[in-house]
């Protein structure tokens, strides 16, 4: 650091400090109010407008990141530890516990062990600090432009930003985590334990800046798409989607035909995964973006749609295939347990019977199952069918949605020598939009 460069840093703190003490002291000859002067406010209030830019900034990349609208407003959740599991295996996580959650009409199962609690605890606990923190700059903002402007009351810049709400209750304290390891819980205590856990649960779902953080909803298996009106509520979770083109059935690593050169490029492309949240639904499998629900990938259930696992079809002894007419998808979990999870889910998804009706083979080599009592109408000429077109149009309450290929806006829908400029495409439209 150069003399110049020390010279300005000094230069720089003392204004800072010299306007500090401007602010902080009052004038007695002007009756306890002090005028500073312009060039020290602007560079107060330039650094006030760069604290509360950068506060918005952290507050906006927050909402987007943890604020995935998941849970129904208003609709209460329950949430109930069901039945324990004991492994032997699992020194330091013996017991696998099994919790349903009902949340309107939707009732669904979740397997968790001690460190998955403890690490949505931990999560928590980030996210509040952060909170108290940005709550705290807000609030020093407040005091620091009151010192200067003496037009901000202080009870009531206080009670905005208080934590504490009206009831007495403060929204933001965690609940109580039980941090004994489950080593020590032997099989005649287990029951204080899953009291616990589920004490514990029932305090994150009935608080409002706990339940929408995204660590809950991954511990809950919720998303964006959870409870939409015309879904059902399938498996959910993270898994690792390996990344590369994956049309193809057969992997040039296993294959023995393959030149060394081309097996190590394989395998070092193949070798990158990428984590999605995927979603097993009635006659389909998604995949979505874990921080912004932006939808990957659509896997459609037909009559090639098949599910594998294991290291010869995979690459990997936690992976899991799934392949259709059009594409393969190579996923890998964490645990064989996960993957035995997942598996079953998709087994059971396409033996359901409105999964059966996508794989079996159906007529006319179609793609889509036969369905009867359609609200479908045959016409036998061009003019019926746009007076159909044109009374649906007519007839519409929220939205119009028009596919065609170089379709015209001057096209008449309606012929006559009355209501043919009536029922010209764009006015009809631009009538409808009124």
């Amino acid at each position: 650091m150069t003399k110049s460069d020390s010279k300005s840093i000094q230069n720089g703190s003392s204004k800072e400090q010299a306007a500090t003490e401007l602010c902080d002291i009052p004038n007695k000859q002007n009756g306890g109010e002090f005028s500073v002067p312009g060039i020290i406010l602007d560079n107060i209030n330039g650094i006030k407008s760069k604290m509360e830019e950068n506060i918005n900034d952290f507050d906006s990349e927050r909402d987007s990141r943890e604020f995935d609208n998941g849970f129904m407003p208003g609709v209460p959740i329950e949430v109930k530890i069901t039945e324990v599991d004991r492994r032997l295996t699992r020194r330091l996580n013996p017991y696998l516990y099994s919790i349903q959650i009902k949340h309107g009409i939707y009732v669904w199962t979740v397997r968790r062990r001690y460190h998955h609690f403890w690490h949505l605890h931990r999560a928590l606990l980030l996210y509040r600090t952060g909170l108290q923190i940005n709550r705290k700059f807000h609030r020093d903002l407040v005091e620091h432009d009151k010192a200067n402007t003496k037009q901000l009351d202080c009870q009531s810049s206080n009670e905005s930003l208080s934590e504490t709400s009206d009831d007495g209750s403060n929204p933001l304290k965690l609940p109580r985590f039980p941090r004994r390891p489950d080593t020590l819980f032997t099989g005649d205590k287990i029951g204080l334990r899953m009291r616990q856990l589920e004490n514990y649960l029932r305090s994150i779902v009935n608080n409002d800046n706990f339940k929408n953080h995204l660590e809950t909803h991954f511990f809950l298996e919720v998303s964006e798409y959870s409870f939409h009106p015309w879904l059902i509520k399938g498996k959910e979770g993270v898994v690792s989607k390996r990344v590369g083109e994956d049309t193809t059935v057969e992997d040039n690593i296993l294959d023995p035909r393959c030149c060394h050169y081309t097996k190590w490029m394989s395998f070092f492309r193949w070798r990158k995964w990428k984590k999605i949240w995927l979603i097993v639904q009635e006659s389909f499998v998604m995949g979505i973006n874990p921080k912004n629900s932006e939808v990957r990938l659509v896997l459609l259930f037909d009559k090639d749609f098949t599910v594998t696992s294991g290291l010869k079809q995979t690459g990997s002894r936690k992976g899991v295939r799934l392949t259709n007419l059009t594409r393969g998808l190579n996923l890998k979990t964490w645990t064989n347990r996960k993957r035995l999870e997942w598996t079953q889910a998709l087994d059971a998804a396409i033996r359901n019977e409105y999964g059966q009706a996508f794989i079996r083979e159906t007529r006319f080599g179609s793609f889509s199952p036969v369905r009867n009592n359609q609200g479908v109408a045959w016409f036998v000429d061009g003019k019926n069918y746009m007076t159909a077109v044109a009374d649906v149009i007519e007839s519409a309450k929220e939205e119009i949605f028009i596919a065609d290929w170089w379709l015209s806006p001057e096209i008449y829908l309606k012929r006559g020598v009355l209501e043919q400029k009536k029922y010209r495409l764009d006015t009809l439209l631009k009538r409808k939009a009124a």
